[in-house]
This record gives C-alpha cells, sequence and structure tokens, in this order.
C-alpha cells in the first residue's frame, strides 16, 4: 500500500509546545540540504526535525532568499547546522532557460557545495494566487519555478520537493508540466501531489500543490507516496489556547492595531456572539451587494481551522483573524503556531512587525518536509 502524507495532532500539538530544538549527540550519518527561496526555514526546519528523529545530522550547503529579514531569521535558528546562506535573487546562479547548458556559475556553485541528498523550494506563489487579480496566470514570478528545475539539474540531489499553491497547474508558462516532463528525462521518479494540510495537523484552511521528485536507477520506480484524504477534526483552540494569556513585550506577541471603527466591529461580533460581520456593519462598499467577503472583519471559530494565514493577519479587513476569545486579532506567535512552527524558533531578533507577520505567512508548514523526508530517510518512497 501506498504510504500517506499524514500527521496525528498529538505529535503535532506536542511539537508546537517545544521549548527546546532538537539534537543530535552521537550522529549515526549526516545528510545535506539545500533550500531555495528558503524564507525563514519553514521547509527545511521540518526536515531537520525528521532527520534528528533517526539520528541523522544535517548539514545545510545552501539557502537562497531575496528578502534579508527572512534570511537572518533562518540563519540564527539554524545557526548548529552552518548554513551557507545568500541574500540574493536566485537568477543570480540559476537561470530560467531549460534549453540551455548548465552556465559556469552554475558548475561551480556544484562543485563548491559538493554532494546533496534533499532539495527543497518553495518557488513565490503570488504570481499563481487565486488573491492575485492583477497578473494571476501571467506573472514574471512564475518562471522562477523553472529556476528551482535548473538547480535539481545542477545539484542532482537524490529528493527534491517543490511546493506551492495548488493553481499553479494553470500557470501560462504551463510550469509543473514542464517540471514532471524536465525532472523525468534527468532520470527522477516524479510523483505529483495536491495536500490538504488540515490532513498534516496544520489547524487552516491550506491546500497545496507539491512535486516531489527521486534520483532513481533506471529502471526507475515508481514513488510509494500519496496524499491523505483521511481529513481530522481540527479545532483551532486545542492549538493556540496556551497562548491566548500570554502577557509579553516581545513582538511576537504585538496584536495588531485596530482603528476606532474597527474596535467597534470587533465589539459588535462579541457583544452579540456573532463571527460574520453583518452587511450593515461593514463598510458601505460591501453593503447592499452580493459579495463573498464573510471572513473579512471576522471572528476565528475556537471549534474550527483557521482561514488560510496570510501577512494580513494583523487586520480585521485582511481576513477572519480576531481572536476566537479575545478582543485583538491573533499576535504572531500564534499565527506561528498556526503556521506549524514549535515555539523553539526564534524571532526574537525581528524589529518590525510587518516584516514578521510577512515570512510567518510565505513560510511552508514544516509538518510537510517533515513527513516525506521521515518516509525518505526511512526508505518507504
Amino acid at each position: 500500500m501506498p504510504n500517506k502524507i499524514q500527521l496525528n495532532q498529538s505529535h503535532v500539538i506536542d511539537w508546537l509546545r517545544s521549548a527546546e530544538s532538537p539534537s543530535v549527540t552521537h550522529p549515526k550519518s549526516a545528510i545535506t540540504l539545500v533550500d531555495l527561496f528558503s524564507g525563514c526555514g519553514g521547509m527545511t526546519l521540518g526536515a531537520v526535525k525528521a532527520a534528528h528523529e533517526q539520528n541523522i545530522q544535517v548539514k545545510i550547503n545552501l539557502a537562497i532568499d531575496f528578502n534579508a529579514a527572512a534570511l537572518e531569521t533562518y540563519t540564527k535558528n539554524f545557526s548548529n547546522y552552518n548554513p551557507n546562506a545568500i541574500n540574493t535573487d536566485i537568477l543570480e546562479y540559476f537561470p530560467q532557460d531549460l534549453n540551455i547548458k548548465l552556465t559556469k556559475i552554475e558548475k561551480g556553485l556544484s562543485k563548491s557545495i559538493g554532494k546533496v541528498d534533499i532539495l527543497l523550494a518553495g518557488p513565490p506563489c503570488q504570481g499563481h494566487s487565486d488573491l492575485n487579480n492583477s497578473t494571476r496566470r501571467n506573472d514574471p514570478r512564475n518562471k522562477l519555478y523553472l529556476s528551482t528545475l535548473r538547480a535539481i539539474k545542477s545539484l542532482e540531489p537524490k529528493l527534491a520537493i517543490i511546493e506551492n499553491v495548488p493553481t499553479v497547474v494553470h500557470s501560462q508558462e504551463k510550469v509543473t508540466q514542464k517540471a514532471t516532463s524536465y525532472l523525468s528525462n534527468l532520470g527522477y521518479s516524479v510523483k505529483e501531489l495536491t495536500i490538504d494540510f488540515q490532513t498534516l495537523s496544520v489547524p487552516q484552511t491550506r491546500r497545496r500543490h507539491v512535486i516531489i521528485a527521486k534520483k532513481s536507477d533506471a529502471p526507475r520506480t515508481p514513488i510509494n507516496l500519496e496524499a491523505s484524504n483521511e481529513k481530522p477534526t481540527l479545532q483551532l483552540g486545542d492549538f493556540i489556547k496556551d497562548l491566548e494569556d500570554i502577557q509579553s513585550n516581545k513582538i511576537e506577541f504585538r496584536s495588531g492595531n485596530l482603528s476606532a471603527e474597527n474596535i467597534r466591529r470587533m465589539n459588535y461580533l462579541f457583544d452579540n456572539n456573532l463571527y460574520n460581520l453583518p452587511d450593515e456593519q461593514r463598510p458601505p462598499c460591501h453593503r447592499n451587494k452580493a459579495h463573498s467577503y464573510n471572513s473579512i472583519y471576522g471572528r476565528l471559530y475556537w471549534d474550527k481551522p483557521a482561514q488560510t494565514i496570510t501577512s494580513g493577519f494583523g487586520s480585521m479587513g485582511q481576513g477572519r483573524y480576531i481572536h476566537p476569545r479575545k478582543k485583538r486579532t491573533i499576535n504572531p506567535r500564534e499565527a506561528a503556531r498556526i503556521q506549524g512552527f514549535p515555539d523553539y524558533f526564534s524571532f526574537d531578533h525581528i524589529t518590525k512587525v510587518t516584516e514578521l507577520r510577512k515570512m510567518i505567512a510565505n513560510a511552508v508548514p514544516p509538518q510537510l518536509t517533515y513527513c516525506i523526508t521521515k518516509l525518505f530517510l526511512q526508505g518507504e518512497i
């Protein structure tokens, strides 16, 4: 039977509440890792945890990201793994043209970083997102997906995991179709899946497209893996209830500043025990017309998953981000929990709350790479 990508809720909650990061004192072996578009490190975090559970040490041969604040967070949290972290545009190393030969830069980088066991990549998804009404399906960022394929050709990892929004399959550039064909021609077995993160016990409505490529000897063996359809009943409160009364000056516990009008709207929700704001309480542009804005100005449910976390989680006007039981928006640490980040993952050095919200929202929940890496290291895919 195929292995399923799924995780138990109690296991995930215990992980989220961990105050100390796992470590390996006497590793039996080591693996090397590359993280493209690394952000603050969600994908790396999952892979590292999976390796540590099997007493395997990790060396981060390369991490690339254009966002300096996110990359600084990455380097501080993974300092024990000697990360070769580079703050640059990935196009400085890997072009988008799949038809040209490897460049001198690609060959030089491959030689300098050496063997790669696992390559992780979460190319920017904004160009593919349904929330992008201006350049959706035809956005220059969409082609960055192709740079990931160039990196795989150059670095020849044993396993590659590429994550993006489900609508990436509709891109005008046909990046997923090119990816499966290109990687197959490079000698990889390829599996394409759509993952509902609730099956990984991530308490939000987040679905993502994932390509998993494994280097195979001929004849190629199919990847023994499938997405789970056994969606658990997740209650947001189970994941954040121990955080709601924490009083702290740390930036990670700073809720959004609400205008007087939004404070009035929030009070209306609580005074009337509502979760959706009635149209008459909304701005004039939302009233007396058909719209799909029910979540905006809304209050989160204690006994249901949150909506997808975006960088607007500090604002009522960006979605359903009012805390279920407190008259405030959720704070960055609560959002990090909802995104699957454990408490030992540090944001202490961040000084701008907007940067913190952005890096948390843009991260890939680490439970995805944890599950896939664990199966890979056990030889089950």
